[in-house]
């Protein structure tokens, strides 16, 4: 379950139970922080290039792509 290419930014969700990964490999993958060791719990797909920015606010996740969406 791990990213297929190089991890480009990670975010953190506010209770600090959940982490974000987005990858070259047009991904995003959500783990949890609160399992050893930590396993993924979600593997997000949509974007059309790499993934190059992420934030996690309000129980929602958003990303950014070189694909030039949000």
């Amino acid at each position: 379950a791990e990213h297929d290419r190089g991890i480009n930014c990670m975010t953190l969700n506010e209770d600090g139970s959940i982490i974000g990964s987005g990858s070259d490999d047009k991904t995003i993958r959500l783990w949890s922080a609160k399992t050893t060791p930590i396993e993924c719990i979600g593997i997000l797909k949509g974007h059309e290039d790499y993934i190059t920015c992420l934030a996690m606010d309000s129980g929602y996740l958003i990303s950014g792509s070189s694909d030039r969406t949000v």
